[in-house]
């Protein structure tokens, strides 16, 4: 074979494996609307679009599979998948996972309860000790709250059977995601959205893209994140995905402001300075 000839079949290998190497596999939840939901490959959502567009600025395509929440963590925290997303910073999993520095957005969980209900006003989590809390098996609202010994969790499959209980008078209250709430409170019946009010908020944290700490690929995938973050930000692209998101649930972008991933998250503290 003329050396050119060997010349360019190398050159075509190596592109080849290049272009390979730049296609990243993550598995995102199939069931946390309107951030990531979907069946098999076909997923959607603020996470997703945010996760897709990070990676972008970075020549990086992403495959995505939707997967129970559940199984999103175990895989990962076994390091058998690269990463998953969204989950809250806890730091009781530092030695399986790497929270990158920057989240894909910060948010907020709600405390709720039937609109005929006494239950007063909710600023923070110790509000909600004694009750009976209905939430969503396997998600996450924060260390605080998921670790708090003194309130009753009643575990469910959905966000919709959480405000079906409550809707309904079998738990006191409540526990979901704010921008999840008002999706789902308009795909529910006329009777279980008549009967729900918003008590308020139980705290903010960063929803986070986790990657494992035993993957091959995971330091380097956290670091090409943060790196592709940094330039949505800059480029405003970032705010333009939330005003985006905003504009289907009737929300400013002052509205939603907050959600930037340019904020502190208030459970991950000191936080790295850009």
């Amino acid at each position: 074979m003329p050396c050119a000839w060997k010349v360019l079949l190398i050159g075509f290998t190596f592109l080849a494996s290049f272009a390979r190497a730049e296609v990243l596999k993550l598995l995102a939840e199939d069931g946390f609307p309107p951030y990531s939901s979907g069946q098999a490959n076909n997923v959607e959502g603020l996470s997703v679009d945010i996760v897709r567009s990070v990676f972008r600025t970075q020549h990086i395509e992403v495959k995505f599979e939707a997967v129970p929440f559940s199984r999103c963590m175990a895989k990962v925290q076994a390091g058998t998948e690269l990463g998953c997303f969204s989950t809250t910073y806890d730091p009781t999993m530092l030695n399986v996972l790497i929270f990158p520095d920057y989240p894909l957005l910060i948010t907020s969980a709600i405390a709720i309860a039937h609109k005929d209900s006494t239950e007063g006003k909710v600023d923070e989590v110790n509000d909600l000790e004694g009750k009976k809390v209905a939430v969503t098996n396997g998600f996450s609202y924060g260390p605080e709250f998921d670790y708090h010994p003194k309130i009753e969790k009643q575990f469910v499959s959905s966000d919709s059977n959480v405000l079906k209980l409550v809707a309904g008078k079998r738990v006191s209250h409540g526990v979901v995601n704010f921008l999840t709430y008002y999706y789902l409170l308009g795909k529910q019946t006329e009777i279980v959205k008549k009967n729900l009010k918003v008590l308020g908020p139980i705290g903010t944290g960063g929803l986070y893209l986790m990657i494992s700490k035993q993957h091959p690929l995971g330091e380097q995938t956290a670091r090409k994140f943060d790196a592709g973050m940094d330039s949505l930000i800059r480029s405003g692209e970032y705010e333009g995905l939330l005003k985006k998101w905003g504009e289907k649930f009737k929300l400013s972008l002052n509205d939603i402001r907050y959600m930037s991933a340019t904020n502190k998250d208030p459970l991950r503290v000191p936080k790295k300075e850009k």
